[in-house]
């Protein structure tokens, strides 16, 4: 590039007549001068020890050549053309720099990485047997994608009906979906709870939900709580995870979590309440075509020490309607802080209780 330079600035010196009369001979030359800067460019981006300062530097350093082009109409134009492109490629490779730089910042935040429920770790759930748990399935899916009702995955109304919630785990006839306090909105409630005892099958219906909805774009983020390893069971892990694979999930808000975390290095250390409303439910304004799907396994296995678990519980149920697009999966046991939690807010809550014996899936266990 700098060779090319030189010779655009040795044309640039000759005098007046001479530069008219070599005008097209000089406008070929320094087309081939654009097929060696775009070399150039190609070979920077390459180089991965360059670093975006030093590409802008250089860009910099040759708007000049657009004087150098104006001796006559056809310079100009070839010169213009070749910065402009220049440019445009230098923009790109600085923008793809910048990305690299924002994923190198997310790698620092606080989170664990075996939280998804496609992790390998040793008590990762599977999916339900095929033809197991079809009801519960059709009506967590008529919740998520309501408008779609009528596909063959999904339920007709006759298959929704809404009762008074229960909390018995003995009961041996299963519990249809329930709206807790249903308030007379059409708005779909953004939680949906799905409770029962250990073993029933909560966290295979979790695992399920989590990987049909990856398949079809929908999942934003999964965490499933363990009680068996420390991190799986820490509060202070969950939001800053949702909203790290977030991140990964959804490009419309990515910038915004990157801006609280460049704003805020210390929003890990502020309430539940402030971290699920910056860092999740605001970036999730900027999604508005489709529902995101969240899902929250074994909430109860959240170590609730000093009452941390109930905290974040109630931090969520007071934000989450603020966001249209959110649909968040809880799967737990009915213990009384979750259930004092859940069965106490109007219009927020859709309750699925599973019970011994239910839908016919004896080999779904957590």
């Amino acid at each position: 590039m700098e060779e090319a330079a030189e010779r655009c600035q040795e044309k640039q010196n000759r005098g007046r007549v001479r530069r008219t009369l070599l005008a097209d001979r000089d406008a070929n030359d320094l087309q081939g001068f654009a097929s060696d800067i775009k070399e150039a460019v190609t070979m920077f981006k390459a180089s991965s020890y360059l670093i975006p300062q030093t590409l802008s530097a250089n860009i910099s350093s040759y708007q000049w050549s657009t004087d150098i082009c104006r001796g006559s109409a056809n310079d100009s134009a070839v010169c213009k053309c070749v910065l402009f492109d220049l440019n445009i490629q230098g923009l790109i490779f600085i923008e793809e720099k910048k990305e690299e730089a924002m994923f190198q910042k997310l790698n620092k935040i606080p989170r664990t990485d075996r939280a998804g429920y496609d992790s390998r770790r040793q008590s990762a759930p599977v999916r339900c047997l095929e033809h197991t748990r079809t009801e519960v399935l059709k009506r967590i899916w008529h919740w998520i994608t309501p408008s779609t009702q009528a596909t063959a995955t999904e339920p007709t109304s006759d298959d929704i009906m809404i009762v008074e919630p229960t909390v018995s785990d003995i009961a041996i006839d299963p519990t249809p979906v329930t709206a807790v306090n249903s308030s007379s909105d059409t708005a779909v409630q953004p939680i949906y709870w799905v409770n029962g005892i250990a073993g029933i099958g909560k966290s295979t219906i979790a695992r399920t939900v989590a990987e049909d909805a990856k398949n079809r774009n929908l999942l934003g983020a999964s965490f499933f709580f363990s009680r068996q390893e420390k991190e799986l069971s820490n509060a202070d892990l969950f939001i800053s995870t949702i909203a790290y694979q977030l991140v990964r999930s959804y490009p419309e808000a990515r910038s915004v979590i990157i801006k609280v975390f460049e704003h805020e290095p210390d929003i890990v250390k502020k309430s539940f309440a402030t971290q699920f409303k910056e860092l999740i439910i605001e970036p999730l304004h900027k999604i508005t075509s489709k529902p995101v799907l969240i899902v929250v396994d074994a909430l109860d296995e959240c170590d609730n020490a000093g009452r941390a678990a109930d905290e974040l519980l109630q931090a969520v149920v007071e934000h989450c309607t603020k966001s249209p697009s959110l649909r968040l999966l809880i799967t737990s046991r009915p213990e009384l802080y979750i259930k004092r939690v859940l069965t106490n807010t109007a219009g927020i809550v859709l309750h699925e209780a599973l019970h011994l014996g239910s839908y016919g899936c004896p080999l779904c266990r957590r």
